[in-house]
């Protein structure tokens, strides 16, 4: 909600996630990548057999929110829940993924 209302008014913001409460939010869907399998002539690969899954774990609910608020992640210098989804305006993602300190 909170960076939902920062995109709408075009501000910054950033997210630490650290509890997934999957049975709490069971419309929260990621995709899961099948296997890869050569591609033609052997010079590429291809994903197949790949299914959308409920978000049950922290590094899935990452990606999910990303993916939905078109942030982007860095990883935070200490242990633990350090992964940060963060956007909300070009100042914000202009500096890409890298490590904060």
């Amino acid at each position: 909600v909170i960076a939902e209302f920062a995109l709408l008014h075009d501000k910054p913001f950033a997210i630490v996630p650290c509890c997934v409460f999957p049975t709490l939010f069971p419309d929260r869907r990621v995709w899961e990548a099948g296997e890869n399998v050569p591609g033609l002539g052997g010079e590429t690969e291809v994903e197949t057999n790949g299914k959308e899954i409920a978000v049950a774990k922290l590094g899935q609910l990452v990606t999910y929110l990303a993916a939905k608020l078109t942030g982007q992640v860095a990883c935070l210098d200490f242990e633990g829940a350090n992964r940060v989804v963060f956007g909300g305006n070009r100042e914000t993602t202009r500096r890409g993924d890298e490590t904060l300190h």
